[in-house]
């Protein structure tokens, strides 16, 4: 049982790893639901201006405007006038920060679909039970 939980922990340390590569922010997850939800709408044609996006995200709207300001520094996102309507600010992704999530949601897929350790979902739901005793 310990060499399997070792081995969960390695995949979900290395899955941590492949999450935080895009972020800078090691303690927040505003960047984070920032950018996946700024990437997703931008690619389902229907951006977000900044009031949609403090609708969508359980976070304060300071916090995501602190947040959304960094992102902006290091030009993930960016802030273009609506062509329906241009007083309506959207939030835009840079093309590199679209190709950053697709390949972090790649190297997830990838780390997320070996297979368990003892090879069982039962045997990975005792392990999870097991550490939720721990938190």
């Amino acid at each position: 049982m310990k060499k399997d939980v070792d081995q969960l922990v390695d995949l979900l340390l290395e899955a941590k790893d492949v999450w935080r590569s895009l972020f800078h922010e090691q303690q927040s997850v505003i960047p984070t639901d920032i950018l996946l939800s700024v990437v997703h709408r931008y690619v389902k044609k229907t951006p977000l201006s900044m009031k949609q996006l403090v609708a969508e995200l359980p976070h304060s709207e300071a916090g995501i405007k602190q947040h959304l300001r960094k992102l902006e520094g290091r030009e993930l996102i960016t802030r273009q006038s609506a062509e329906h309507d241009g007083r309506v600010i959207q939030l835009i992704p840079s093309q590199p920060a679209v190709e950053a999530v697709t390949q972090m949601g790649v190297d997830m897929k990838n780390i997320f679909a070996r297979p368990p350790p003892s090879g069982t979902a039962i045997d990975v739901i005792k392990v999870v039970e097991s550490a939720a005793v721990l938190i």
